[in-house]
């Protein structure tokens, strides 16, 4: 008979065992196979009929070979009369053994047919010489195979001497040929105690990591991996054919980050999330997890896209990836990943924890070693996927899943040769204005232009954009938006690098904004004998979506203002919004800073503002917004304050959204329309804009048609005005204590409908 899978065991790092598979991506899992197995043929399932001649028996349906049976065996045949009752024992030696015919030293007693009796014949001399485990993880929708989805390799396990192994002995599994199907940790085979007298048993034990850390995809709808297990054992040592081969080839239960397994009940929400990690630093960060569940772990791992480097290897994925399988941590305790080939590897420590109610916070460090920061040092940009994960009852939820930086030391401050925020007015990439620190309004789309000078001959590798929410009395901070530029590639010409990036960085604008891409280019018109110029040009919004998640936001903002309105973050407590532009520099970072002010909608109260919808057919004032109709949105701006509008320089802008989602539409008097056919807004007959009057001294009008059948109307939809400007005898200006113009953002409104 061939090898039987007598009993499984799938256990998790809780030590909950269950019959089944039942992980997430990242899981350790130990999975422990009691294995029976003899070299045997029975004539209830095999008929065997003996030429009493030549004591040759055959084999009706099954091969001697297949089984096992070798020349030289010695076999004991045991007969059974019809009741199932002992009729006659004896032993012999295979003389000949093929598919077919097995030929034995004698065969002094032998069954009746005609008597209904039955007979077996098993091999007591010895066992079977060498078991191969081939360990994968494949589809449940699929039959199941032993080649890897990671990279085709098979993860084989080779256990050899398994005939002469004693009772309680171990043998360590070796692997053999390339390692890098999977997650292999750990393997042994135990011989135990014998299930009969000619049964053997053994207990196999493989420790591996849930594999779908690689890839998402492999979770899609009902889809997710299954175990698969092939056990090949060699009757003789060497023998490359004729293995008995088991499978283990059952349905999985099992989930990527973020999912509780296949079937299960979320019980874990992830309320903070990690920034940023070092590859050269040690980093320590807080994470929030708001759950019910007493049980936790962590894990981490790289995910590299280099080919060459995680496909087809003799070592294992655990290596390669650097892995720390999920683990339960003790508070101080350093736990290190696996070992890649260069001897890198990083420890992850858990600090602290405190739970209040259901929420968790988990102070954690990670740490690099020197050959991981060499690593990383050696890695091309775009392949330094790290992903961090945080375990919490049915979930391994992803509290770190991008690129590892590093953080240059500071050499020392950027200073411009010129630089300004300029607003939704200015639809340009060009200012020559200088101006520190700026005010304007929630949802108001910004640009920072800067030049500066770089030396001649002198290396540069990067520069960096960021918009970051900054605390100055504790130093904390995390990014809001960023812009990544490698200079170190870009071809450097007589001492100057070629610059002229570009990367679009706001896709919800209009087209024929000028507030989408982001820009590093060469500005020859500040060039000096020793130095050239470059000019940044980096748009943004001043966000307000406080219906999506900002995951990286401190601790601060827990729970309800941890989102992404951007107006929490410099009003509350010493928080502020701040420009940083990172210039790196043989290695070390050049800074410029400036502050950003986000006012509130209504900043303005001098302003009575209104918003009226009419049905364009009929002119009628409905109020209402009516489907089926063509319609037009009036929006007033009146003045109290005693001063009158300059219609030179005001200017505004109709919105519309469906409440509280995006997109968010637009209808400007600064920007072209851009013939989006998605957007409900367009300018009346005859206009390219949003049509602006002033029908009196103090009162500015904007106008528009609306389309309601362009929008999704479901929940209803949200209108707003802006008016941004200035009054005649309004001052545009305010000095600061360093004589340094504050450009301000007076008769400003937005108004709700």
């Amino acid at each position: 008979m061939p090898v039987q899978i007598f009993n499984k065991s799938y256990t998790d790092i809780f030590g909950n065992s269950l019959g089944y598979y039942r992980m997430n991506a990242g899981d350790k899992v130990k999975l422990a196979l009691t294995l029976h197995t003899t070299i045997r043929f029975t004539s209830l399932t095999n008929p065997l009929f003996l030429d009493w001649t030549t004591n040759t028996i055959t084999s009706a349906s099954q091969s001697w070979i297949e089984e096992g049976f070798r020349a030289g065996d010695t076999v004991t045949i045991i007969i059974y009369d019809v009741n199932g009752i002992l009729f006659n024992t004896f032993t012999a030696t295979i003389t000949y053994v093929d598919g077919s015919i097995c030929t034995l030293s004698n065969a002094d007693y032998w069954y009746d047919n005609t008597a209904q009796q039955f007979v077996t014949i098993s091999v007591t001399s010895r066992r079977r010489a060498t078991l191969e485990v081939l360990l994968n993880h494949v589809l449940n929708s699929t039959a199941g195979m032993p080649f890897s989805l990671i990279d085709g390799e098979s993860t084989r396990i080779k256990f050899d001497g398994t005939d002469t192994l004693a009772p309680a002995g171990i043998i360590n599994g070796v692997e053999i040929i390339n390692k890098s199907g999977q997650y292999l940790t750990s393997s042994k085979l135990t011989r135990q105690t014998d299930y009969s007298a000619n049964e053997s048993s053994f207990l196999l034990e493989l420790e591996f990591i849930q594999s779908g850390i690689r890839n998402s995809g492999w979770f899609f709808t009902a889809e997710c991996l299954k175990a698969y297990v092939k056990l090949e054992w060699a009757s003789l040592a060497g023998e490359p054919f004729a293995k008995s081969v088991s499978l283990l080839n059952e349905a999985g239960d099992t989930g990527y980050f973020d999912q509780p397994f296949n079937t299960g009940v979320v019980d874990a929400t992830l309320v903070q999330g990690v920034n940023t990690l070092d590859w050269s630093l040690p980093t320590t960060f807080e994470v929030i997890i708001d759950s019910t569940s007493s049980d936790y772990g962590f894990g981490a791992a790289y995910d590299s896209v280099n080919v060459d480097y995680y496909k087809n290897r003799p070592y294992s994925q655990t290596d390669i990836s650097m892995v720390l399988g999920s683990t339960i941590p003790t508070i101080a305790t350093a736990y290190t990943s696996e070992t890649n080939e260069f001897g890198a590897n990083y420890t992850l420590e858990l600090n602290s924890i405190t739970t209040v109610g259901t929420v968790n916070t988990l102070n954690i460090t990670f740490t690099p070693n020197a050959s991981f920061t060499t690593f990383f040092d050696g890695l091309e940009d775009g392949d330094r996927l790290f992903k961090l994960w945080v375990k919490f009852g049915n979930l391994n939820l992803l509290v770190f899943n991008d690129q590892l930086s590093k953080s240059p030391p500071v050499g020392g401050p950027l200073i411009p040769v010129q630089n300004i925020f300029i607003d939704h007015s200015d639809n340009s990439m060009e200012s020559v204005d200088s101006a520190l620190t700026y005010e304007a309004n929630t949802e108001d789309d910004l640009a920072f232009c800067g030049k500066f000078l770089l030396e001649n001959g002198a290396t540069y590798d990067s520069m960096e954009y960021r918009i970051v929410a900054y605390n100055p009395t504790t130093l904390e901070s995390f990014d809001l938006n960023t812009c990544f530029f490698n200079i170190s590639t870009i071809p450097f010409v007589g001492g100057q690098y070629i610059i002229n990036q570009s990367n679009t960085v706001q896709n919800t604008l209009p087209t024929t904004s000028a507030k989408r891409i982001a820009t590093l280019k060469l500005e020859p018109t500040i060039d000096t004998l020793t130095e050239y110029g470059i000019k940044v040009y980096f748009p943004f919004l001043l966000r307000w979506e406080y219906w999506l998640q900002q995951l990286n936001a401190d601790a601060d903002f827990y729970p309800n203002e941890q989102t992404k309105n951007w107006f929490n973050f410099n009003n509350l407590g010493d928080w502020e919004l701040r420009l940083n532009i990172e210039l790196v520099k043989d290695g070390l970072a050049y800074i410029f800073e400036d502050t950003v002010l986000d006012k509130d909608y209504d900043s303005e109260p001098l302003i009575v503002q209104n918003i009226e919808l009419y049905i364009d057919a009929t002119n009628t004032n409905v109020g209402i917004v009516t489907e089926g109709q063509l319609m037009r949105v009036i929006a007033t701006h009146s003045l109290i304050s005693g001063e009158v509008w300059d219609d030179a320089v005001t200017w505004g802008m109709i919105t519309v959204e469906p409440t509280e989602s995006n997109p968010r539409f637009i209808s400007s008097t600064v920007i072209d329309y851009d013939n989006n056919p998605s957007n409900p807004l367009i300018p009346l007959v005859g206009e390219t804009k949003c049509k602006l009057t002033f029908p009196t001294p103090t009162l500015a009008k904007m106008e528009c048609f609306f389309n309601p059948d362009l929008i999704n109307l479901s929940n209803g939809v949200k209108f707003t005005t802006k008016i941004k400007g200035c009054s005649l005898e309004s001052p545009m200006f305010k000095i600061t204590t360093t004589d340094l113009d504050k450009l301000t953002t007076d008769d400003d409104n937005k108004i709700i409908a």
